[in-house]
């Protein structure tokens, strides 16, 4: 609710493809330090209290970024159907959730009774997101693409694959 709120209070300064970016790296180095914090929990032992309250923050600022991002990718992909905005927003919304129902089942999947799936996933969506936000937004707004701070996402390039195979050599080691 707070993202949608500070989606709405930025408006009024940046385009909403800028406020997406912002949201999109919100939820990377929210799943970065969550990832970093989980391996933590591998050498120290954090205790379950304070682990607990890692999860349900990161967890939070994840939520805070998606809103951010998915009000605006809404509002964006709806322009074109103004003449049938409910109709397209119900088959959008429909299209969203069943997305989520597959996101959700293929974790579920993954789980393996550990903390280890569950931030590399989230971190796996989060790249997912960054790259197809940046493909779409440089065919479809480039412009904006070069006027925003969008481009530091070249950055995540580098440290995701290096992330990824740092946590898997981990997760394998202590699995």
């Amino acid at each position: 609710m707070t993202g949608g709120f500070s989606s709405k209070k930025l408006q009024d300064t940046f385009h909403s493809v800028e406020i997406m970016g912002l949201g999109i790296k919100i939820i990377l180095i929210t799943c970065v330090i969550f990832c970093c914090l989980i391996l933590l929990n591998t050498v120290i032992i954090i205790p379950d209290i304070l682990l607990v309250c890692i999860i349900v923050l990161s967890q939070t600022v994840i939520m805070y970024g998606s809103r951010m991002t998915n009000s605006n990718a809404m509002a964006l992909a709806l322009t074109e159907y103004k003449w049938c905005t409910g109709t397209a927003s119900s088959i959008f919304g429909f299209i969203y959730y069943c997305i989520m129902s597959l996101v959700t089942f293929g974790m579920g999947l993954l789980h393996n009774g550990t903390l280890f799936p569950m931030p590399i996933y989230f971190l796996a969506i989060a790249g997912i997101m960054a790259l197809v936000s940046k493909n779409l937004v440089l065919k479809f707004y480039p412009q904006i693409y070069l006027k925003s701070h969008i481009h530091s996402i070249r950055m995540f390039h580098f440290v995701l694959p290096i992330m990824f195979l740092f946590y898997y050599l981990v997760y394998l080691f202590y699995r």
